[in-house]
């Protein structure tokens, strides 16, 4: 090969590549250690004591089973590791605690405490594009109360199936092993929804709309209002093993397909229902896990319009999503369970879609 055309085609190559996310996760330089940023603090003590706790529960009863925490993430910055995250996050959680029951002021809302106690590290986005390429996109995310029945019916038709009945018992990992046996495997989401299990194979939990069923697969947790007036949580389980693909934009398009079990709360990270950490408005934030670790300590800054104040919104990683797999580029901020999406926009609206994006880690003593 001529030397004049290795250059155009390791650049195409290397554009490919990019396009299709497959080095997005490897990009020198995504993380910069700076002095800790100004601006005020906000925060409920009291739900980042809460989203701690659940993590740091993770850790202690699943992690050591858990693939992607028995190995420190490739995508940190030098000298982090899934040991400092816990560090860090055990320091907050007892300095809340200490605050909260003394009625002292909450440290963690002094930004001269930040700048003290911990090393920061901004986060840029590692495909560089153009205006943003300071700024992490944030998403936000919710659940939604939907109407439900017990029955099918014309206009409830589609199910929220629980994991098929020939998988009841087995766990994660023995399930996977025995993937080429299991019905779960051997159906995408279009073969589920035309009746995959009509004549059985899984249990029914509720039946939605097609409307309340996409609210479900896309937010991972959904709130169903009954005809006797209860309202039941349903969380996704265990998927089908398809992934999920970003080019798609139209959800009948997606083979992935998730099934759900009904739940307390919302949930976030975890193999499956029984392991997922509880997640709460305001604190949680789902993103890529694999590379930068469950418990991340994450800081959201942004101006304030008119004002010229800038905020500080403290949040804890402590969710994922197919969407987040190798992606280094955004977030998901957890909001809340809402009645509308016309709700849902009207918050969402209070916060930026791009938005300088923070690490905190604890310093050494």
């Amino acid at each position: 090969m001529k030397k004049g055309r290795i250059k155009p085609f390791f650049q195409a190559l290397l554009h490919l590549l990019m396009a299709i996310g497959l080095l997005a996760a490897r990009q020198p330089a995504v993380f910069q250690k700076i002095p800790a940023p100004t601006g005020s603090i906000l925060s409920d003590p009291a739900a980042l004591v809460r989203q701690i706790d659940e993590v740091l529960d993770y850790y202690r009863d699943f992690g050591s089973a858990d693939p992607l925490l028995t190995k420190n993430p490739p995508c940190l910055p030098a000298g982090v590791s899934l040991a400092t995250i816990q560090t860090t996050l055990v320091f907050i959680r007892d300095t809340v605690k200490e605050d909260l029951a003394k009625n002292n002021p909450i440290r963690l809302q002094d930004p001269a405490f930040w700048a003290r106690h911990f090393d920061v590290f901004r986060w840029r986005p590692p495909l560089e594009k153009s205006d943003r390429a300071s700024s992490i996109r944030v998403t936000r995310y919710a659940v939604f109360f939907v109407p439900g029945r017990f029955k099918k019916d014309e206009t409830y038709r589609y199910a929220l199936y629980r994991v098929p009945d020939d998988e009841q018992g087995l766990g994660v990992a023995e399930a996977r092993q025995r993937k080429e046996t299991l019905a779960r495997f051997r159906y995408t989401r279009q073969m589920v929804m035309a009746g995959a299990y009509d004549r059985g194979g899984a249990k029914p939990l509720v039946w939605l709309t097609k409307d309340g069923l996409q609210k479900a697969l896309m937010q991972g947790t959904i709130a169903v209002r009954l005809p006797d007036h209860s309202l039941t949580y349903f969380n996704v389980d265990r998927d089908n093993g398809q992934p999920f693909n970003p080019a798609l934009k139209n959800p009948d398009e997606q083979k992935r397909y998730w099934y759900f079990a009904e739940v307390p709360a919302a949930k976030g990270y975890g193999p499956d229902v029984a392991s997922m950490v509880d997640i709460y408005p305001g604190v949680a934030l789902a993103g890529d896990v694999e590379n930068l670790g469950l418990g991340l300590v994450i800081g959201l800054r942004h101006p304030v319009p008119r004002s010229g104040e800038w905020h500080i919104h403290l949040g804890i990683l402590a969710d994922t999503g197919g969407a987040f797999s190798a992606n280094l580029s955004q977030l998901d901020y957890f909001l809340g369970t809402f009645s509308s999406a016309a709700a849902f926009k009207k918050a969402s609206g209070k916060f930026p879609e791009y938005v300088e994006v923070f690490l905190f880690i604890k310093k050494p003593i």
